[in-house]
């Protein structure tokens, strides 16, 4: 009983990055207030996927908020599917994910110019 009052495991701050596919952005959230933030976000449609076995999910919706941009991951069904919404990443600690390891896994798509030209 006392061992487990002294050594209590300390909780880790989340950590979260929006993905807008309108801007082509990602954008780390400073202190995230995790019940707000996923419906404000994503929408009250949002599901979370694990991206990895260390605590670390994607909210995603499959509501259209615009007809042209998306974002999709370069990984298996659900998240190869394109998304026209915003995006949420989540990583609770102690593994963090990072804006790096998002653009890593992240395309952008364009309707009107499939083939990336610029």
């Amino acid at each position: 009983m006392i061992f487990s009052r002294i050594f209590k495991p300390q909780s880790l701050p989340a950590k979260a990055w929006i993905i807008d596919p309108e801007t082509k952005s990602i954008t780390e959230i400073q202190e995230p207030n995790m019940k707000l933030l996923v419906p404000e976000i994503v929408g009250d449609d949002a599901e979370s996927f694990n991206l990895d076995n260390n605590d670390n999910v994607v909210w995603l919706s499959d509501t259209d908020t615009n007809e042209r941009y998306a974002f999709y991951f370069e990984m298996p069904y659900p998240f190869d599917v394109r998304r026209y919404s915003k995006g949420l990443v989540v990583s609770l600690g102690p593994a963090y994910w990072s804006e790096e390891a998002i653009q890593n896994w992240l395309v952008w798509y364009d309707k009107e110019n499939v083939c990336g030209d610029v």
